[in-house]
Order: structure tokens, then C-alpha cells, then sequence
């Protein structure tokens, strides 16, 4: 239980991570557009994507949203069939990309749980930048509401 005691008095201390030099950002590599408004969203349609996708760099598509901007054929199962165009920012099929001459870019699949860990990643970057900025966070904004009421919750257990 001591341990636990003083993983809720570090986690409380949210001072600690807006001003520390190195941030868990740092650490973990996160790219710097993780926080932007639409990194969490469709390419396509401009909803959250919560299960498997296509991603091309980091930029992220349902696998249903992957039509052709060409020839319109819809998306059927074989990735490897979908071209990202960089140049002019759409979706090509195999048959379309073999008339362009500038570079396409080919899919990678996201499982289920990558892009959860890429949305958990997304979140922790977002929580970032709000302390960053100096916002409250609602509910544990200080160690006055948080660590308090969370250690004497703990006692009682204990």
C-alpha cells in the first residue's frame, strides 16, 4: 500500500510534468502534431477512428474511406490495391497510380490495438500541451482536492 501512497502524491503533483526539462514527450519520441485537433481523425470523413485503419506517414483512414478518387472503386480488403498521393493529397487504386508519374506512397495496416495505443498517445499528448499552456484540469488540478482524497481513501482500505 506504501507504494501506491506514493504513486497518487507523484501523479497529484501535475506541477512536476508542466515544468520538468525532460517531459514524457521527450521520452517517448511523440511526434509534435499529436495534439493538433484532427490528428485523431479521418483523412476521409473527419471522425475518430477507432478500430483497424490505413495510415500513411501520420495521417490515418478507415479502411472503408480508402475509394479510389479516380475511378471511384470502393475499398475490398487488399491494402496493397490503395496508393496514397502525396502531391495532390488522395487516394489512388493500383489501376489509377500506374497513369501518374510522381511518387505514390503505399498504405500500412494499423491493427485494432495499435490504434488504440496511437489514440492513448494521441490523449497523453493533448493532456500535455493544456499543461504546458497552464490550463486546470478539472478534478486534479492540485494536490489539495486530488492527493488528499485519494490517500484517505486508501486508509480506509487499509
Amino acid at each position: 500500500m506504501e507504494a501506491l501512497r506514493i504513486f497518487l502524491e507523484e501523479l497529484s503533483d501535475l506541477e512536476t510534468a508542466k515544468e520538468g526539462k525532460q517531459s514524457l514527450e521527450l521520452t517517448q519520441g511523440m511526434s509534435e502534431n499529436l495534439a493538433e485537433e484532427n490528428s485523431d481523425l479521418c483523412v476521409n470523413c473527419h471522425t475518430t477512428i477507432e478500430e483497424e485503419c490505413a495510415k500513411c506517414g501520420d495521417r490515418r483512414w478507415h479502411m472503408n474511406c480508402l475509394t479510389c478518387s479516380g475511378c471511384k472503386r470502393e475499398y475490398k480488403g487488399n491494402l496493397e490495391d490503395r496508393l496514397w498521393f502525396p502531391s495532390e493529397q488522395r487516394v489512388v487504386c493500383r489501376a489509377c497510380g500506374s497513369q501518374i508519374s510522381d511518387k505514390l506512397v503505399p498504405f500500412e495496416r494499423a491493427s485494432r490495438l495499435k490504434q488504440y495505443v496511437y489514440l492513448l498517445r494521441v490523449a497523453l499528448a493533448r493532456l500535455l500541451l493544456r499543461l504546458r499552456q497552464g490550463a486546470n484540469l478539472p478534478h486534479t488540478s492540485g494536490k489539495a482536492i486530488f492527493a488528499p482524497f485519494a490517500i484517505s481513501v486508501i486508509d480506509d482500505f487499509t
